[in-house]
This record gives structure tokens, sequence and C-alpha cells, in this order.
């Protein structure tokens, strides 16, 4: 199950997403601004990160930087009542996985949190699968038993 945080310093906002998403199957949390954000992102975490871009003392994308800097996985949509291109170009290029203006219509945001959480489901598969290459293909699973692998081997380990 998804887990998903939700920030919004509108408290109506918040339980809107909590009751919608939670029938969707999902595993929620929700706080009132960046800075109660902070620290659930400091200790857990998300798959996902719902933030509006406007609030008191720290804005969303405030959130956004925190998100990609400690769980770089973990996905972002951005909302906001307030949007600007400006403002949706630096979500973007932050890492923000979307940027949707309220109101938004459900369906268009259940959507796009199907393929954030697929995209994050992507990017965990991928880094697993190269850590197993690695360990499959690494130095020491070389097997060679000439004088010249055995030469090469002994240099390595001295290493």
């Amino acid at each position: 199950m998804a887990r998903i945080l939700i920030v919004d310093d509108e408290a109506s906002m918040r339980e809107f997403l909590e009751i919608f998403l939670r029938k969707e199957g999902y595993q929620t949390e929700s706080v009132a601004s960046a800075e109660d954000a902070f620290l659930k992102l400091d200790t857990q975490d998300y798959d996902l990160v719902l933030t509006d871009l406007k609030m008191p003392k720290a804005s969303g994308i405030d959130v956004l930087e925190r998100v990609k800097e400690l769980w770089e996985d973990t996905q972002v949509i951005v909302m906001t009542a307030y949007s600007t291109i400006e403002t949706a170009i630096e979500a973007m290029k932050k890492g923000s996985y979307d940027y949707i203006s309220k109101p938004f219509q459900v369906e268009a945001i259940k959507v796009v949190i199907q393929r954030a959480l697929e995209k994050r489901q992507l990017s965990l598969e991928i880094v697993r699968l190269k850590g197993q290459l690695q360990e499959k293909y690494s130095f020491d699973k070389i097997i060679g038993k000439s004088p010249a692998m055995q030469q090469i081997y002994g240099v390595v380990e001295r290493i």
C-alpha cells in the first residue's frame, strides 16, 4: 500500500484528499505546514508527497527540495490555487513530478497520482536491478585459473 503525505494549510483540502485517497486504497498522513512536513520527512520515507505551493513561513517548493534531498525516489506533486508559469517551471526544475492547479478534477488528480506512484516503483526497481547486476558481475565473481588471471587477482587483493 502506497504511503502519501499531504501538506496543505487548508484543513478542508487536507480532509478531502485524505478521504479520497484512503478510499482509493492509499495510506495517508497529513500536516498543516511545511515545518510539520519537515519533521515527518526527517524520519519517514513516503511514496508520494502532495504539497500546496503557498503556505505561511515555508512553501511547497521548500517541501519539494527537502523531499529530494532526503528521499530522491519519492515523487512530489505541487498543488496551487495561484498558478503561474514561473512557479510551474521552478517546481519542475527542482524535481516535481507534476504541478496541478486548484481546483482540480478528482479524476485528473487520480491519474496523476497513479502515474507518479508507477514512476516511483520503476525507479526503485531500477535501483534493485542495478544492485543485482553489480553483485553478479563484480570482480570477485570472476573465476580464472590461468597464471595471468591468478596474478591479476593477487594484485587486486593487495589493493
